[in-house]
């Protein structure tokens, strides 16, 4: 089931996991829980990302920010255009 579940994704989506991966990380990357957010986009279970993540041989990153440069409820926080 998860193969077809990954493959179900990557032709909605119309590229690979191993692109849209890296690509999701970086937009969820100013949440607390990045993994959770991915997966809630992807409408799979935390534990399914991290399984095609190792599949793939994708590795993680962890960046260091100060904590108030991250909204406490999960989002990134919204910044007003100058």
């Amino acid at each position: 089931m998860a193969k077809s579940k990954m493959q179900e994704i990557e032709n909605r989506e119309g590229r690979t996991l191993r692109e849209l991966l890296p690509e999701l990380y970086l937009k969820h990357s100013r949440q607390p829980n990045q993994q959770q957010a991915v997966a809630n986009e992807l409408g799979v279970k935390q534990p399914t990302v991290s399984q095609w993540i190792g599949k793939l041989r994708l590795v993680p990153i962890t960046t260091l920010v100060p904590e108030e440069d991250v909204d406490q409820e999960g989002g990134e926080e919204e910044k007003a255009s100058a």
